[in-house]
């Protein structure tokens, strides 16, 4: 599923690597074939999130040690895929073709700490309210979809942060009445929000 960040689009390496799983591979069985790499990146981010590191932190490590490991991947599929056994329609040849037709899209995260390796974070935040998709299925109108939109990414954004739903619905709810464009709006995003009592302008919780 691609994942946006302004107008930079990037790719999830997830929705690669089964692409080259099962009889995809088996036709370099004891040969040299790709060593698919993302369990050794998704290592380094595992270490990165247990540092609490910052998005230059993240930056740098990434371009230390994943960029390497990138550069190899893409080195052998392009050798694997100029073998003449290696048809554009096999399911080997088309595997490699669109991960590398997708190259830049799949390692843009690299350069940019504030990005995340994949989307799996809102796939999970997603997966509940999947349940009831059938129920869901019309919205009414595009603006309707909108708001849905919004206020699921609200709910997930608070949850992701520690906040108690319910709580934080509430008082917003009680607040955004009596604030005007003049106000920080901004302080009543989940990643900076702070209940009543305690003031308003704090750093941020979390990185939404």
């Amino acid at each position: 599923m691609p994942v946006t960040n302004g107008s930079s689009r990037t790719r999830c390496p997830n929705e690669i690597r089964p692409r080259f799983l099962g009889h995809r591979v088996r036709t370099l069985r004891g040969r040299s074939r790709p060593s698919f790499l993302p369990q050794q990146l998704y290592q380094i981010e595992t270490g990165l999130r247990r540092s609490r590191a910052t998005a230059g932190e993240r930056a740098s490590v990434r371009q230390e040690r994943a960029a390497p490991q990138l550069q190899l991947l893409k080195s052998q599929l392009v050798t694997i895929r100029r073998r003449p056994e290696v048809l554009p329609r096999s399911p080997l040849g088309a595997a490699i073709d669109y991960t590398l037709g997708l190259w830049e899209k799949l390692t843009i995260y690299q350069n940019n700490g504030g990005l995340e390796i994949d989307n799996n974070w809102i796939e999970n935040g997603i997966r509940p309210t999947a349940i009831g998709k059938k129920n869901w299925l019309f919205t009414g109108g595009e603006t309707t979809g909108q708001r849905a939109a919004i206020i699921y990414t609200l709910v997930e954004c608070a949850s992701r942060c520690g906040h108690p739903v319910e709580a934080y619905l509430a008082d917003v709810l009680e607040r955004l009445p009596a604030m005007t464009n003049q106000d920080d709006l901004g302080a009543l995003l989940p990643a900076r929000w702070k209940p009543a009592a305690t003031t308003f302008h704090a750093e941020p919780a979390c990185a939404v």
